[in-house]
Parts: structure tokens; C-alpha cells; sequence
């Protein structure tokens, strides 16, 4: 089975602001719009053996980041779920290409890191999907989520900047590379986190 990357670059105070804002005509409103996604959500929720009344839906989940509520810690993939859905709808927020992270076992990532340390360069990209949800939201294993914040991709875009297509054997790599540094260059120059959801 494939997977892939879904980048997004993110203004995270305003993601911060909803998330506990206790905004109930913000809630309404999300809890409308996106119904069928929500469903969607469910439908994962019941095909890993955790349906029912008392487990905790994705609406209910949606309402208790939305409103500061305790949440059910046996269900992090649904918080994830939901948080990747806030990411995508947040106003302002763009989604990145990911046509060289696009259906791909997750083997690919160490396929570009051994390209990368071969060129000289000491980044993992499992990085952008394992540092975890912000906001204090239950963990997951599965959506991997990364946030990497500004001063962060400054640092990873100053040693991935000499790299060009003949610096990398892969082809293919160097197509996924070069999109890494992409998404860095809009994050930063539209001041924005980089948030990537692996699923």
C-alpha cells in the first residue's frame, strides 16, 4: 500500500486561536460545512475496532478542540484527522505540491536520505512527519504529523540551497528534494509554519 505526503503551510496563531477558543459559532459553522468529512473520519474510527456510542466521535472531538474540552486519549488518529482538517480550511493556509512525496512507500524516505547524505547532507526527512501534534492533542501514529517552525526551516533550507540535480544520483530523489526546498521557500516567504500530515 502507498501513502503519501499532504504539505501545508500554515499561520499557526491563527490555527492556535481556534483551537480552545471556545468559539461556538466557529464550531457550528465547522460542524456544518464539513459533515461528510467528519464522516469519513467515523468510517476510520470504525475499521480499527473503536466504533460505538462510547468511543468518542469526530464531531465530539472537533467540539473539545474547538471549545477546550478534555480529550480521549485512545483515539489520537481522530484528533489528527480533525487537526489536518482545521489545517486545510483555516483561511490562509496553502496546500504545497507533493507530486515527489506522492504515492510512496514509506521505504522512499530513507531512499532520499541516504541520496542526501551521499551529497553531503545531514537531514532525515522522516523529521517532517515524526515531531507530533501541537497544542497539546492526544499522539498519533497514524496520521505521522510535523510541524517545523521558521527557524527551523532556515537552517534545513541554508544546507539544502547548494544542492542541484547533479549533486543527487536518484532522479527521482532529486524531484523530492527539490520540492522539500520549495516548501521551505513559500513557508518562509509568506511567513508561515510548515505543517505535513504522512498518511
Amino acid at each position: 500500500m502507498s501513502y503519501a505526503i499532504m504539505p501545508y503551510a500554515v499561520r499557526m496563531d491563527d490555527l492556535r486561536s481556534m483551537i480552545g477558543s471556545r468559539d461556538r459559532r466557529l464550531l457550528d459553522g465547522l460542524l456544518t460545512h464539513y459533515a461528510d468529512e467528519l464522516a469519513d473520519i467515523d468510517g476510520l474510527r470504525d475499521n480499527v475496532g473503536l466504533g460505538g456510542d462510547e468511543v468518542t466521535s469526530a464531531q465530539t472531538a472537533l467540539r473539545q478542540m474547538i471549545m477546550g474540552e478534555e480529550y480521549d486519549q485512545r483515539i489520537g488518529f481522530v484528533y489528527g484527522y480533525c487537526f489536518k482538517l482545521l489545517c486545510r480550511v483555516l483561511k490562509g493556509t496553502s496546500t504545497l505540491g507533493n507530486d515527489g512525496w506522492w504515492s510512496m512507500r514509506f521505504g522512499w524516505f530513507g531512499m532520499v536520505h541516504e541520496e542526501l547524505k551521499n551529497a553531503g547532507v545531514d537531514f532525515d526527512p522522516t523529521s517532517l512527519i515524526f515531531s507530533g501534534t501541537p497544542f497539546g492533542l492526544p499522539s498519533t501514529d497514524f496520521p505521522c504529523i510535523g510541524h517545523t517552525t521558521p527557524d527551523e526551516m532556515r537552517g534545513l533550507l541554508e544546507s539544502l540551497g547548494p544542492l542541484g540535480p547533479d549533486s543527487v544520483g536518484d532522479p527521482d530523489a532529486w524531484t523530492a528534494i527539490r520540492q522539500i526546498r520549495e516548501w521551505l521557500e513559500i513557508c518562509l516567504g509568506t511567513e508561515r509554519d510548515l505543517v505535513c500530515f504522512y498518511h
